[in-house]
């Protein structure tokens, strides 16, 4: 089985520590709505290529989506129940029913159904992404597990211009904006369809661009990588940031990092993904004089280093109590289904 690119993986830790940025609120270098359609354009492109190198024989999209749950399943669910908790201690000694009604609602979010149009609510909000990831790369396997070439040459084309314009006119007339819509035109489902759908409609078009970029000259690629970078914060609110995205998506497939010891890249930037909002609560409510009275760069940073560290270590704890969530989980969860 060929290793994972380290490249790609770095470039998607970026993104994460973009997005806990984004959340944060005192610094938003980069616009969150466009770093979320890079993950799902990442997602579309290696869901494809599942397709290309042969390795979904026998595989149904069932499967595929049960073999994606189980592994993103310990992360997730440990940070989604801590981050309850967190939110409902209060209710918990003062209201017990209320703590029981507010535990019901957890069940959606529990079987990543948040995204799905039925359940609009989510308690740790930034899993929603993880949601419309699952959903949408579901119908996505499906499709192309019926017809590759059709979904490849017509309906990702297609679906991905479709939505891309409709999120551009979203930003010029909110009044058309379908975030409060319960169906499978709910926004997080659409905006996922439209970034799975444009990694799959380039994919052809990533691996011509890595292949000539593993040919161009050492200082030519740095030149252009550098360039790249300063477009994308250039154009950081705008969808032309998608071009200079495309080109450094390109150049870490072109160029994989090589790490004498393997790092858990993958891992770090999703359980940054799962835990930022759990960090930004308790800083919010617990240490509110520290986040209103001291200055932005210090907060941001000090921010920033607990939300790794403890990424990091959250990281560390559940690979040794993996086996037995999963083993928990799949009993709970999965023989319900």
């Amino acid at each position: 089985m060929k290793s994972r690119n380290c490249s790609v993986d770095c470039l998607k830790l970026c993104l994460a520590i973009f997005i806990c940025l984004w959340h944060f609120g005192l610094w938003k270098p980069l616009n969150g709505t466009m770093i979320v359609s890079f993950f799902f354009v990442i997602s579309g492109y290696y869901l494809f290529r599942k397709f290309d190198v042969g390795s979904t024989k026998g595989i149904s999209a069932y499967k595929y989506s049960y073999n994606r749950l189980k592994i993103i399943a310990p992360y997730y669910l440990i940070s989604l129940i801590l981050f309850f908790f967190i939110l409902n201690i209060q209710i918990l000694f003062d209201n017990s029913l209320g703590f029981i009604s507010e535990l019901l609602q957890l069940i959606s979010e529990a079987f990543c159904l948040q995204s799905s149009g039925v359940f609009a609510s989510g308690i740790n909000y930034p899993l929603w992404q993880l949601s419309a990831l699952l959903i949408s790369s579901f119908f996505m396997f499906s499709l192309l597990k019926w017809n590759r070439d059709l979904v490849e040459g017509a309906i990702a084309p297609l679906s991905a211009l479709l939505v891309f314009t409709y999120i551009v006119n979203v930003k010029m007339n909110e009044d058309i904006l379908f975030s409060t819509v319960h169906n499978l035109f709910y926004l997080p489902l659409i905006r996922s369809w439209g970034g799975i759908s444009l990694g799959v409609a380039l994919y052809k078009l990533f691996n011509h661009l890595a292949a000539i970029i593993r040919k161009m000259h050492y200082y030519i690629r740095i030149l252009l990588i550098l360039l790249s970078i300063g477009l994308l914060f250039l154009w950081r609110n705008d969808m032309l940031s998608l071009f200079p995205f495309c080109f450094i998506f390109s150049f870490c497939l072109s160029n994989n990092l090589s790490l004498r010891k393997r790092i858990p890249l993958d891992k770090i930037s999703l359980s940054l993904y799962c835990n930022h909002a759990i960090v930004i609560y308790v800083i919010k409510h617990y240490f509110t004089p520290f986040y209103s009275d001291s200055p932005i760069p210090l907060t941001i940073v000090i921010y920033l280093i607990v939300t790794i560290v403890y990424s990091i270590l959250f990281v560390l704890i559940i690979d040794k109590l993996k086996p037995v969530i999963a083993r928990v989980y799949r009993k709970l969860i999965f023989k319900t289904l």
